[in-house]
């Protein structure tokens, strides 16, 4: 048993590919890294729960893949994955806005969709980037899920140096767009692009 995400993750080169998952913002987040892309010169397309299957569309050379990806997508990458006898599989880059309870139905307790989250980076290669500011920007609710989760695998996220850091997140001028979780998406869809075409 398997699932689309299971077949299109094997024909993308995970090399050129950013994943985003969270509670909210994923949408978000996924469509500004796109821009923030294109903007450079860079092709990039959307997939998994945006932008439409990418089954039998591994992409053009050069192209990059940017995968929104729920927890259950994640959980047939991860865990799943491991109860079909299959490797674990993750993005180069991933990225994780937050994390609320969300989804309690499907996963059975909230520790078990936080642990799907998880594979987001638990299935990452060494040299593969993790941005995240969901520590950093809300620590209050960060605090909370780690204790409610039983750990903070999000935490120690590779991110540029304090001094780059700022100045990335300093140059970003949103007049037009309302709303401060606006920004926080922004922030990291700027940091997730720096990290992919870092090692381009």
């Amino acid at each position: 048993v398997t699932t689309e995400i299971r077949l299109a993750s094997d024909g993308l080169d995970r090399e050129r590919t950013l994943g985003v998952t969270g509670s909210a913002g994923k949408s978000s987040t996924s469509s500004m890294i796109a821009l923030v892309l294109a903007g450079d010169g860079r092709t990039a397309r959307l997939g998994g729960n945006s932008g439409g299957s990418l089954l039998g569309s591994p992409g053009e050379p050069g192209e990059w893949t940017v995968l929104e990806l729920s927890s259950a997508m994640l959980w047939w990458l991860s865990e799943g994955a491991a109860m079909a006898g299959l490797p674990a599989w993750a993005p180069r880059v991933s990225v994780l806005t937050n994390l609320a309870p969300n989804h309690v139905d499907w996963h059975g307790t909230f520790a078990d969709y936080v642990r799907s989250k998880a594979g987001i980076r638990a299935g990452q290669r060494p040299g593969d980037a993790f941005v995240s500011l969901f520590a950093e920007e809300q620590p209050t609710d960060a605090a909370e899920v780690a204790r409610l989760a039983g750990g903070a695998w999000w935490e120690r996220a590779a991110l540029p140096a304090a001094a780059e850091l700022e100045a990335l997140l300093a140059s970003i001028d949103m007049p037009e767009v309302p709303g401060e979780h606006q920004r926080r998406n922004a922030r990291l869809a700027v940091l997730a692009c720096e990290a992919a075409i870092r090692t381009e």
